[in-house]
C-alpha cells in the first residue's frame, strides 16, 4: 500500500498545535486570566485545520491509487484468457492420453499377429539392405542424439526446428549400427521436403514394455488420409510429391521389417504428419529395465 507523505504545511502545524497545547498548559499552572482560552481557540482552529488537510490529502492518495489500479473489465478479460488457457491444455492433455491409449491398443494387436520369419524375408525388403550388416545392441537414444547433431546445421538453413523427446532409460535396441541410423536420417529427410520454413520436427523415444515407440511428429503439409497407407511403397510419391526417388521411406519399412518392428504412419492434408515405428528391445535393454 502507498505510503501518506505530510507536507511541509502539516508538519509546520502539527509542531503548533503541540506549542498551543503546551502554552495553554503553562497560562493554566501559572492562573493567568484570558490566555488558556485564547491558546485553546487557536489549538482548537489549528486542529481543525490539521484534521482537513489531512482528509484532503488522504482522499487524494486514494483517488490516485484508483486511478492506477486496473480497470474491473481488464481483470475480467484476464481470468477468461487464463480459463481458456487452461481448458485448451486439458484438451491437449486428453488428446494425448487417447493417443497413447490408441498405440497400446495396436501394439497388442501387431504382437497378437506378428509376421513370421518369411515375411522379413521378402525380396523387395532385401533387396534395399546392404548384403553384409553387424548387429550390435545400440542405444536408440544417444544414436538419435547423434543423428540430430549430424542434421540440425541443414534443418537450420530450411527454417526448421529439430527436437528430440527422450526418456531417461536407456532404449537397447539389436541391430546394425549403420541400418538404424539411416533410419533416422530418410525419415528426418522426408519431413524437412514437406516441412515449410518455421515449422518443426520432433522425435520422441520410449519404451513400451519389451518395445521401443520411436514417433516423427512434424507439422508440414501432410497427406490425404486415404495416401497415408501407400507411403512406404516402393516408388510412391503422394499428390504433393516432390523431386526425389521415393525409396527413403521405403527402406525404412525395409530396415524395420528386417528387425522385426513394425512402422504406419498418420497424417491430414495440412495438420503435419507423424510416423510411428515399434522395434523389439534386445535382451540387455530388458535385463537394465528389470534391474
Amino acid at each position: 500500500m502507498k505510503r501518506i507523505r505530510l507536507t511541509k504545511t502539516e508538519w509546520i502545524t502539527g509542531f503548533s498545535l503541540l506549542f498551543f497545547y503546551a502554552a495553554a498548559l503553562w497560562s493554566l499552572l501559572t492562573q493567568q486570566r484570558h490566555l488558556p482560552l485564547i491558546f485553546f481557540i487557536l489549538h482548537g482552529c489549528l486542529a481543525l485545520l490539521f484534521f482537513l488537510a489531512g482528509q484532503e490529502n488522504f482522499v487524494q492518495n486514494f483517488l490516485e491509487s484508483m486511478e492506477n489500479a486496473p480497470p474491473q473489465q481488464e481483470w475480467e478479460r484476464r481470468l477468461l484468457q487464463h480459463t481458456e488457457e487452461i481448458s485448451s491444455l486439458k484438451q491437449e492433455r486428453d488428446a494425448l492420453l487417447a493417443e497413447k491409449s490408441s498405440l497400446l491398443t495396436q501394439l497388442e494387436a501387431w504382437k497378437s499377429n506378428s509376421a513370421g520369419p518369411e515375411e522379413r524375408d521378402r525380396p523387395d525388403a532385401y533387396r534395399l539392405l546392404p548384403a553384409q550388416e553387424t548387429c550390435l545392441d545400440v542405444d536408440l537414444n544417444d544414436l538419435a542424439e547423434k543423428v540430430i547433431d549430424d542434421m540440425t546445421p541443414r534443418c537450420r538453413l530450411a527454417g526448421i526446428r529439430l527436437s528430440l523427446s527422450r526418456s531417461g532409460d536407456r532404449l537397447f535396441c539389436h541391430g546394425d549400427r549403420s541400418l538404424l541410423q539411416l533410419l533416422f536420417c530418410s525419415v528426418i529427410d522426408n519431413s524437412l521436403k514437406y516441412t515449410n520454413g518455421g515449422g518443426s520436427l520432433v522425435i520422441t523415444l520410449s519404451a513400451l514394455g519389451d518395445t521401443i515407440l520411436i514417433v516423427f511428429k512434424d507439422d508440414g503439409a501432410g497427406l490425404p488420409s486415404q495416401e497415408t497407407a501407400h507411403i512406404f511403397d516402393l516408388n510412391y510419391q503422394g499428390a504433393n510429391r516432390i523431386n526425389g526417388t521415393g525409396l527413403g521411406l521405403t527402406q525404412v519399412k525395409a530396415i524395420v521389417t528386417h528387425y522385426g518392428g513394425n512402422v504406419y504412419a498418420k497424417s491430414d492434408s495440412g495438420a503435419g504428419m507423424a510416423v510411428y515405428i515399434l522395434l523389439p528391445a534386445s535382451v540387455r535393454a530388458s535385463t537394465e529395465t528389470d534391474s
